[in-house]
């Protein structure tokens, strides 16, 4: 509770968006999303404390570790919530 979540605001994560919007209100968890317009930008959001958690897809490691300087930040990111949206 009272964190800041971040999500991706172009129309492509819509669907995503409202599930986890969703299953965050079933939870009665008091949050405040901040939007980026793509996962890097979110990631730099995460690595700058800008945001506390992020909606990230399942292979982000993967995506992001040949990035100069991601791997350091990538290692200390940890999964809390793990989820599929059909």
């Amino acid at each position: 509770s009272g964190l800041k979540l971040g999500i991706l605001s172009n129309a492509e994560s819509l669907d995503r968006n409202s599930y986890v919007k969703s299953e965050i209100e079933k939870l009665s968890i008091n949050i405040t999303y901040v939007e980026f317009l793509s996962y890097n930008e979110l990631l730099l959001g995460l690595f700058s404390n800008e945001i506390d958690v992020a909606t990230l897809p399942t292979d982000y490691y993967n995506q992001f570790s040949d990035y100069e300087g991601y791997n350091d930040y990538l290692e200390k990111t940890k999964i809390i919530y793990d989820f599929k949206t059909k």
